[in-house]
């Protein structure tokens, strides 16, 4: 029998009944009664998920790294974390402590990654990741001098370079069960978070044309 851990967060943005972490907590048991999972642990921090540094979320990580369970399941990814890079990472410990992660709601239906299916969609993002992280790091390298030659000033929108466009492209490119993942305006979002630049879903439709 497995042995799952279950996290929820209270949401900043949204507060309603059904987000409340009591309810996710609900959700989360009845879906572990229903595999057959012995639930060892339960969690609830009410922070933001900009940050991972979350005390409830670091127990319950180091329940699954010292080998206690083998499953983190949460109802909703942004649970988690609000920046790809970190969840990113989260996974990749996971895998490294030989536990695996149960998203209830993700797109049109549940990612698991117990399930091939749902290891797959991981190595595609992670992939993608690294490829971000790199050009990232060359933007950075290159970019002081490059905006000093054109006269451009910080905090000035960028326009949509290579990299942007590319990135923009990747995560449009996404599938889960055949339907796409990420929306013009979540590519957008996460644009911003990876220091890409700030666009509008309507610029980031015509790049991915």
């Amino acid at each position: 029998m497995k042995r799952a851990v279950l996290y929820a967060r209270a949401s900043t943005r949204k507060r309603s009944q059904d987000t409340s972490p009591p309810r996710q907590l609900e959700q989360l048991r009845a879906v572990a009664k229903a595999r057959g999972w012995k639930v060892v642990a339960t969690a609830t921090d009410r922070l933001s998920g900009r940050t991972m540094d979350r005390p409830e979320l670091r127990r319950l990580l180091e329940q699954l790294q010292l080998g206690r369970a083998e499953v983190l399941m949460v109802v909703d990814l942004d649970r988690l974390g609000r920046k790809l890079a970190d969840v990113v990472q989260l996974v990749d410990n996971l895998h490294h402590w030989g536990a695996e992660l149960v998203v209830l709601r993700f797109g049109d239906g549940p990612l698991d990654t117990t399930s091939a299916q749902g290891r797959m969609f991981f190595q595609v993002v992670t992939a993608f990741a690294e490829f971000v992280s790199n050009l990232h790091a060359e933007k950075i390298r290159d970019g002081l001098a490059s905006a000093k030659a054109r006269g451009v000033r910080l905090g000035q929108q960028p326009k949509m370079d290579a990299a942007a466009r590319t990135a923009a492209r990747r995560l449009r490119s996404v599938r889960l069960k055949g339907k796409r993942v990420y929306s013009f305006r979540a590519i957008a979002r996460e644009l911003e978070k990876l220091k890409l630049g700030r666009f509008d879903p309507a610029t980031i439709r015509r790049a991915c044309a």
